[in-house]
């Protein structure tokens, strides 16, 4: 498994609605993507909830590096890129994916912790 993560941090008066709209039209065209298993489209709105910028800033989980690849490199993330700008793309090798009690139910939001991992 492989988790992917880009964003675009956008300006402070932003109208986050357009982006919330854009995922309402465009979210499910990724529904059938070979190898993708989770896809959540993160937003962070400027002075909700303790942020200090506006952000849009999905995540993935790929079964396959093929799919993630395709992904990247065959159209689908060239339309963000041309509308926000290339962003970084973040990856990272899972060790683990466990459902929760709510797995299947809408996500309301996402926590995002970093850890080192010690040596050995």
């Amino acid at each position: 498994m492989h988790a992917m993560q880009y964003a675009f941090t956008l300006p402070g008066d932003y109208p986050m609605d357009v982006i919330r709209e854009r995922v309402a039209r465009t979210g499910h065209l990724l529904d059938d993507w070979p190898g993708l298993g989770l896809k959540a489209y993160l937003v962070r709105e400027r002075g909700k909830d303790g942020s200090p910028v506006n952000q849009y800033a999905p995540f993935y989980l790929w079964h396959t590096v093929e799919g993630m690849n395709s992904f990247l490199w065959e159209g689908a993330f060239q339309r963000p890129t041309d509308d926000f700008g290339r962003p970084a793309v973040r990856q990272w090798t899972g060790l683990a994916y466990e459902e929760g009690g709510a797995a299947g139910s809408p996500a309301r939001h996402a926590v995002l912790r970093r850890h080192r991992v010690p040596e050995g």
